[in-house]
């Protein structure tokens, strides 16, 4: 028969630009697919949390899902933390419907046990949820439903055994408005451990690849029916080693496709023939996740890359015309005043490329820089890092060096620190209609 299910996605974070709710949309594709019915909500697309009054008020629900994508900012120069918002939607939630609670996503996954403690959910699901939800509903349904209180995790889907994704078209107006970009995935999982990293966490440390066809079908429906102008491959790194990612984009240039898209990429592993394919099949943009600028500091992130990969794959992008940013922390392991000295050279070197800054690593549950901190006293291994802890070197000074970067950095506008000094110019560019990530347009 089927149950009535709402699923709301809070997540608020606009930095560097509104990202959609594309895990969310994976649900409830996954639930329509069972026989269930699905209504989703975003905060950001819907006027915040008082839209749900007219929700409730237009329909009874059985189950409420709700996503939580971000425990906080991650940017230690604007430190938002985000469980407050949680718990009013809870508290929403409990106010309008007896229904039970499910919660999800990526922050409840690093926090499951204490995310539960502090909203009294009903039930939690940690990992990727399309399997495990469905199931956990459709016990619901038939009332064989664990104790209130359990945490589930989730199933993670093989190669060739992904689901369809249900888009909302009021959602995707609102981030086509803003920014004209929606986002696809291709595959999952990530099989590095960059120190600051929660991927592996999240998502396991294999990669699990999506058909290429089904990849490009996708692509062309959220442009047919919602309008995309503009694709984001959400992957945890777009240019895998096996070189799969080359299998999307000859499908992509085998169905002519001519929407723009960018991606997340490691500089590294990159030629000249891989760029001009990509470029062919609409690469627009590069999102670079170079994470650190010297030598001795990509070592310290355990980066399985070098300055020279960094620059090499600059030197094929600017020879191509695409446009690059590079994402890069200071302050972290193996930071001292001489490699701050070293990286701001080394990214002054990147010219023609945009670089956002940020500094020191969040401290994330099973991201390797824990372990570190733990042993260099910066926290107790028993702390539950919940709210925004932030591991500096223990070799330099943050504020001294926060200056020498804001110093450095003042007269060029590509290079933008603190991040979240880039929201307000965005948002007048999406406001004005321009699309795409738009920090190209600094360049």
């Amino acid at each position: 028969m089927g149950l009535h299910c709402l699923l709301i996605s809070i997540n608020q974070v606009q930095t560097p630009y509104v990202v959609h709710p594309l895990g969310m949309a994976h649900i409830a594709g996954a639930l329509e697919e069972a026989g269930h019915f699905v209504r989703q909500y975003d905060v950001l697309a819907e006027g915040g949390l008082s839209g749900l009054d007219g929700v409730f008020a237009d329909q009874c629900f059985d189950v409420v899902g709700i996503s939580i994508r971000n425990i906080d900012t991650v940017d230690s120069a604007d430190p938002q933390f985000f469980l407050g918002t949680a718990f009013q939607a809870i508290s929403e939630v409990k106010r309008k419907t007896d229904a039970p609670i499910i919660l999800g996503g990526g922050a409840f996954t690093l926090f499951p046990e204490l995310i539960m403690q502090n909203l009294k959910a009903d039930y939690g699901v940690m990992g990727e949820g399309e399997i495990a939800v469905c199931d956990l509903v459709g016990q619901i349904e038939k009332g064989t439903a664990p104790a209130r209180g359990t945490i589930l995790r989730g199933t993670s889907l093989s190669t060739g055994a992904w689901q369809s994704v249900k888009y909302d078209p009021m959602i995707t107006d609102y981030y086509s408005r803003r920014g004209g970009m929606l986002n696809v995935q291709t595959k999952r999982g990530c099989p590095f451990r960059c120190d600051y990293c929660s991927y592996p966490t999240l998502e396991g440390n294999v990669y699990r690849y999506r058909d290429p066809k089904e990849v490009v079908d996708e692509v062309e429906r959220i442009k047919q029916d919602f309008g995309c102008k503009y694709l984001f491959f959400t992957d945890s790194v777009f240019n895998d080693l096996k070189n799969r990612y080359l299998e999307i984009c000859e499908e992509l240039i085998r169905r002519g496709n001519k929407m723009p898209w960018c991606g997340y990429f490691r500089p590294s592993h990159l030629t000249k023939e891989a760029l001009q394919i990509m470029k062919r099949s609409g690469l627009h943009a590069m999102e670079f996740g170079t994470d650190a600028a010297s030598d001795q500091t990509l070592a310290g992130m355990h980066k399985a890359f070098r300055m020279d990969d960094v620059f090499e794959s600059h030197r094929l992008v600017r020879e191509l015309d695409i446009p690059a940013a590079h994402f890069v922390i200071f302050g972290g392991p193996e930071e001292t005043n001489e490699t701050l000295r070293e990286g701001l050279e080394n990214m002054r070197q990147l010219n023609g490329a945009a670089v956002f800054g940020f500094s020191g690593i969040r401290i994330l549950p099973h991201a390797p820089i824990q372990k570190r901190a733990v042993s260099e006293g910066v926290i107790g291994a028993d702390d539950d890092l919940l709210e925004p802890v932030f591991y500096f070197s223990p070799h330099l000074k943050r504020t001294e060096m926060e200056e020498e970067i804001t110093k450095a950095w003042a007269e060029d506008t590509t290079k933008i620190f603190p991040v979240s000094d880039s929201l307000a110019s965005i948002n007048v560019m999406h406001k004005a209609g321009m699309v795409g990530p738009l920090w190209d347009k600094l360049l």
